[in-house]
């Protein structure tokens, strides 16, 4: 697998002024759950949250406007429109949420994927998102055996967890915390749907 291999760590939730977060437990295998995530273009036709995500200049290094990148890349820009409350229509003036993020960690070996907000000084407004697949092994119950038989089953848990910091974020919390959380919910769960499904 290529990509950039970082050292970065998500941020604790108890460090933010507030976070939101959401997870799901998936029957596929990581890779094809890591595809999906990373398919940029494919987004409008499952994520319910998140409609859009497109590669944006400045690019880095040595990506350019008339060459840019055709996949997410380390210290890539990404401009993100998410639709609030979750649905498959697309967003109104209402129900429209946008973003200009960086990508600040890219760890395809271990599947995590991280981003964060380069527009404004760290004191006003900082966030900094996460997502990441991870195996567990969970009880399931044996077919036919009763109700206390189980067995052991593979699965992905799949995470995203969003930190907010800075004097904004007590406004983003209070005019639009519920909804994000409503929102990275319904990520993992479309995620959850798409990856069983396709």
């Amino acid at each position: 697998m290529s990509g950039h291999s970082v050292e970065r760590q998500p941020p604790l939730i108890e460090s933010g002024v507030f976070a939101v977060s959401g997870s799901s437990l998936i029957d596929a295998p990581k890779e094809k759950i890591w595809d999906i995530m990373m398919n940029f273009p494919e987004y409008g036709q499952w994520n319910t949250f998140v409609r859009k995500i497109t590669l944006s200049p400045p690019y880095p290094e040595p990506y350019t406007v008339s060459s840019p990148p055709t996949k997410p890349v380390l210290d890539a820009h990404l401009s993100i429109i998410v639709r609030m409350p979750p649905g498959l229509s697309n967003p109104t003036f209402f129900t429209k949420g946008t973003a200009f993020v960086r990508i600040c960690a890219l760890d395809e070996a271990n599947f995590r994927v991280a981003w964060e907000t380069p527009s404004f000084p760290k004191w006003l407004l900082h966030a900094e998102r996460w997502q990441w697949l991870e195996e567990v092994e969970i009880e399931v119950p044996v077919e036919g055996e009763g109700a206390s038989a189980t067995r052991k089953k593979k699965m992905v848990r799949y995470r995203n967890q969003e930190v907010f910091n800075g004097f904004a974020a007590y406004f983003v919390k209070l005019f639009v915390g519920s909804k994000l959380k409503e929102g990275f919910q319904a990520a993992a769960d479309t995620l959850k749907t798409r990856a069983e499904n396709k």
